[in-house]
């Protein structure tokens, strides 16, 4: 077998991936935790706030993404609880599928959600703004031309962004989760998330 069957054969699949239509939008870790589910989005409201056009959105998660949330949800407290939501999330969504690299559906017409595969390359314990920035650059590359965008609340993330001229876009404060606005405390009282989210335009159920 020689050696570069296995590179190839990656390179192979992410360009099959990058097939896929729809604007690229990496979530960044604080946006699963913090913000509404996915599905729960109303996109195309969000992209015109972002002064982008209306379109179909791809929702991608990176694996480092996933990992980050596998480490906090073992965690304590109130983010320990929302990283274990976002995963039961994520494997109700897209786990379920025979391959969940493939975009599913999630709100129709409006946006579809993957998981995207690991960089191999990547040493596990490295850091994920990077990792998740890296992600962002490599479909980039697999998609001159495209605005590949990144979806953070995080400034830090924002500014290393810009760095590598990445675009980056936020949500709407009435996306936020009760209790993870900075100065408010989390409250059991509070109505959960799932139940605060905005009606799906009619057609999507």
């Amino acid at each position: 077998m020689s050696i570069l069957e296995s590179p190839i054969t990656e390179l192979l699949r992410l360009i099959e991936l990058s097939k896929h239509p729809g604007i690229p939008i990496v979530y960044d870790t604080n946006m699963l935790n913090h913000w509404q589910q996915p599905s729960g989005i109303v996109w195309p409201t969000v992209l015109k706030e972002a002064g982008l056009r209306d379109q179909p959105v791809r929702l991608i998660v990176p694996m480092t993404v996933i990992d980050e949330l596998d480490r906090q949800k073992y965690g304590q407290g109130d983010l320990a609880r929302r990283a274990a939501t976002a995963i039961r999330y994520l494997e109700r969504t897209v786990g379920g599928s025979r391959d969940n690299r493939l975009p599913v559906e999630i709100r129709k017409g409006q946006a579809t959600l993957e998981i995207w595969p690991e960089d191999q390359k990547r040493r596990r314990g490295s850091d994920p703004d990077l990792a998740i920035l890296d992600c962002a650059s490599a479909i980039s590359q697999l998609l001159p031309g495209s605005r590949v965008c990144v979806l953070t609340g995080d400034m830090g993330m924002r500014l290393r962004a810009q760095q590598r001229d990445i675009f980056t876009i936020g949500l709407p404060d009435e996306y936020r989760k009760p209790g993870t606005a900075i100065g408010e405390n989390s409250s059991p009282s509070k109505p959960d998330f799932e139940s605060t989210r905005p009606q799906q335009p009619s057609g999507d159920s």
